[in-house]
């Protein structure tokens, strides 16, 4: 089940996102898609939080969070 959506420019200063409805991607029920799939796009997940930085330049990006075993 789709749960939110994401998205802004990241930079290399790390853009921190609070993640509600208990979300921890280490227990398994939680999925994230980012996009675009890019070296440079670095995503870190975290129970309740994801931090995105980008290590060259600036880009674009989308994060879908899914809410799975329901």
């Amino acid at each position: 089940m789709h749960y939110a959506q994401y998205a802004g420019t990241a930079g290399a200063s790390p853009i921190v996102i609070n993640v509600g409805g208990g979300y921890n991607i280490t227990s398994g029920d939680w999925g994230v898609d980012v996009t675009p799939v890019n070296e440079d796009l670095k995503v870190i997940s975290a129970s309740n939080t994801l931090t995105i930085s980008a290590t060259a330049g600036s880009i674009q990006f989308r994060v879908n969070v899914f809410k799975l075993n329901q």
